[in-house]
């Protein structure tokens, strides 16, 4: 687990990597980035599962967040 290209997010009080979030929800690692890129909160990105509509509501977007590359 401790490669340059790693990317953990914590949601929740627990740390994973964003493979580790996407198998638990049964989403493509390509999600969950794609989900932060678009502006969605990390913790929600890794928390929500899977969407119909692919949006997130306004109220859950936020720029004041972290992730930690290792």
């Amino acid at each position: 687990h401790n490669k340059r290209n790693n990317v953990h997010i914590t949601a929740n009080g627990e740390t994973l990597l964003i493979t580790e979030w996407a198998a638990s929800l049964g989403l493509h690692t390509s999600v969950i980035i794609s989900r932060i890129k678009r502006g969605w909160a990390p913790e929600v990105a890794v928390t929500t599962g899977p969407t119909t509509s692919g949006r997130c509501p306004k109220y859950l977007y936020t720029k004041d967040f972290t992730i930690l590359r290792t």
